[in-house]
């Protein structure tokens, strides 16, 4: 009898308890969604890239999707630095959300690397090489505050992904930077 009662007291308890496990490792993280986001205005602006015709007039919703993807980063960063420690299945997630945002930012960039000419012509060279320099910059703080938040075992991981994206920028700038170099007259725009 004494074993029934322990049992019917206990039992609700462990539930409860796996139940709260359960829905902690299951979650996912608030900077997953904004990874997501990020990834999805990525891959949107690269579209409008795609599809440009090159005309200054019709940049501008180029440069209203640039300024909507660093609000996102900066959110991201925000909510990122306000967050608590990551457990390792939810650093696992994040990593997931991140390996995908850096496939898209390299594709993103190969498209506008790809319509170079089409920035060079509208004049839109020196602008783009800004944006993509603040774009580099929030995407470099917003993987600090991640790395900041992940278990010991995933910090490595976490610089490294962050590195790579970097890197992906740095490529862009460059090529965009090659024309400035050779023709002055672009520099001054």
């Amino acid at each position: 009898m004494h074993f029934l009662h322990f049992f019917l007291v206990v039992l609700p308890l462990l539930l409860g308890i796996h139940a709260d496990v359960l829905e902690s490792a299951g979650s996912t993280p608030a900077i997953v969604s904004h990874l997501e986001e990020i990834q999805e205005l990525t891959i949107e602006m690269a579209s409008m890239v795609q599809n440009w015709d090159g005309d200054v007039v019709t940049s501008v919703p180029i440069t209203i999707a640039s300024d909507s993807i660093i609000k996102a980063i900066e959110s991201g960063t925000e909510t990122a630095t306000n967050s608590k420690k990551m457990s390792v299945s939810k650093a696992i997630k994040v990593k997931r959300a991140t390996k995908n945002l850096l496939k898209a930012i390299e594709s993103s960039l190969g498209t506008v690397a790809s319509k170079k000419a089409l920035f060079d012509h509208a004049g839109l060279t020196s602008t783009m090489i800004s944006r993509l320099k603040d774009s580099k910059g929030a995407a470099a703080t917003l993987n600090g505050a991640i790395v900041e938040k992940l278990p010991k075992v995933g910090k490595k991981v976490g610089e490294k992904l962050g590195r790579k994206i970097v890197a992906a920028f740095d490529s862009a700038i460059a090529h965009f930077s090659d024309e400035v170099e050779k023709d002055p007259k672009e520099a001054l725009i």
